[in-house]
């Protein structure tokens, strides 16, 4: 098997929130050295590292430095693929109208767009909140 890019799954790991190897462990159901062998680039155990794949809201070709995202190597380069590879999983596991999924798609490339699919959940959820009920119901007039 190839090798894994250690570095892109600290860095993920870190840019989601999950400050140490030991909490990512705990939430992929790991024991703590899996996820230090991983992020040294070493894949032991295939379930772990796709557990860990999971949790990043990542493609395993991304950890593996393939597809298109092989050569995101600068810090906003990552947050910018986390960004999208995340949008991917709140578009497939979330269940989202097209029109929400629209709505939220424009933020994709802003330097603070989601880097998790629940972050994406949430903005969906407060433009929805934003922007109302379409239609012309939500339409109030304002008497002077």
């Amino acid at each position: 098997m190839d090798e894994v890019d250690g570095g892109r799954i600290k860095t993920l790991r870190e840019l989601k929130g999950i400050w140490s190897q030991q909490a990512l462990a705990t939430l992929v159901g790991a024991a703590q050295p899996q996820i230090c062998d991983l992020e040294k680039g070493k894949v032991r155990n295939i379930d772990v590292f796709l557990r860990v794949a999971d949790e990043l809201d990542c493609t395993t070709d991304f950890l593996f430095r393939r597809g298109p995202f092989a050569g995101a190597d600068t810090p906003e380069a990552v947050r910018e693929a986390a960004s999208q590879m995340s949008f991917d999983v709140f578009t497939r596991r979330i269940d989202v109208s097209a029109l929400e999924r629209e709505r939220c798609a424009r933020v994709l490339g802003h330097p603070a767009a989601p880097v998790t699919a629940t972050g994406w959940k949430s903005l969906a959820e407060m433009v929805a909140l934003a922007a109302g009920p379409s239609g012309p119901s939500n339409v109030r007039k304002i008497s002077a």
